[in-house]
């Protein structure tokens, strides 16, 4: 039921420096079961992605290292994960990924970009303008469409994937020329807000298991939110503090 799988082996520094390692162990059982092994490559610095994207030196040293990694593992080609970069970056990061796309393709390979979720491409926007979904598909193979983190730990309790706001991202991205090239995700993990969230009481996140069996050991019915399509369930811990959950399910 997998067809491809992801593995966070590459970060960046502060220093702007492109760290980690493959790990054959699970690049080789992936693809010895057909499964596609896209290695990630992270980094989520504001300022390291300016310098990645427009210093000449550390964008080729950055493009060589994407391609020589891929090639030196085996895998089968290189998912990147460039988050957090300035609305003014957005064409030197579609000029970054149609470069390096035109090299994995010269050797068989292929290229994944995840970008933030948006309903609409706004102009200045502090995440999303970032990326030209149009511009960027040209180029690479996949979209990675990151169709969650409506809420997020210092927030209000909520559904981080709402239904309504998904739907309008879909709706969005159906508006480009090839929509197949487009993936929707959504997170895998829960999270649990104190005292109704925000900066003072922030959430803290759980995977799915951990937060099903929660609710059976505080007592607390799950229920499905009809507006968000959003699973959630509350409960008051031991020091009395109330608690707001939600997660997805299948």
């Amino acid at each position: 039921q997998i067809a491809t799988v992801h593995p966070t082996y590459y970060d960046c520094t502060p220093a702007a420096v492109l760290i980690g390692d493959d790990d054959p162990l699970i690049t080789r059982w992936a693809q010895a079961r057909r499964v596609e092994v896209l290695p990630r490559f992270n980094c989520q610095r504001t300022s390291v992605l300016n310098r990645i994207l427009n210093d000449p030196a550390l964008r080729e040293s950055w493009l060589d290292g994407i391609v020589r990694r891929v090639t030196d593992s085996g895998a089968d080609g290189a998912s990147l994960d460039f988050e957090a970069g300035l609305y003014t970056d957005r064409a030197a990061l579609t000029s970054f990924v149609a470069d390096l796309a035109g090299r994995l393709h010269a050797q068989g390979q292929r290229l994944t970009i995840a970008v933030s979720a948006k309903t609409a491409d706004v102009p200045r926007h502090p995440r999303s303008t970032f990326f030209d979904y149009k511009a960027l598909a040209q180029s690479a193979d996949q979209v990675f469409v990151m169709a969650w983190g409506i809420k997020w730990a210092t927030s209000g309790p909520g559904a981080q994937d709402d239904l309504t706001w998904v739907t309008k991202v879909a709706d969005y991205v159906k508006t480009m020329p090839d929509p197949s090239r487009f993936v929707m995700g959504t997170q895998l993990y829960a999270m649990d807000w104190p005292s109704g969230g925000g900066v003072a009481h922030p959430a803290t996140s759980y995977e799915y298991a951990d937060a099903v069996a929660m609710a059976g050991a505080m007592g607390a019915s799950l229920r499905l939110d009809p507006v968000s399509d959003g699973m959630t369930f509350a409960y008051t811990d031991a020091g009395g503090a109330p608690h707001n959950v939600w997660f997805s399910d299948a």
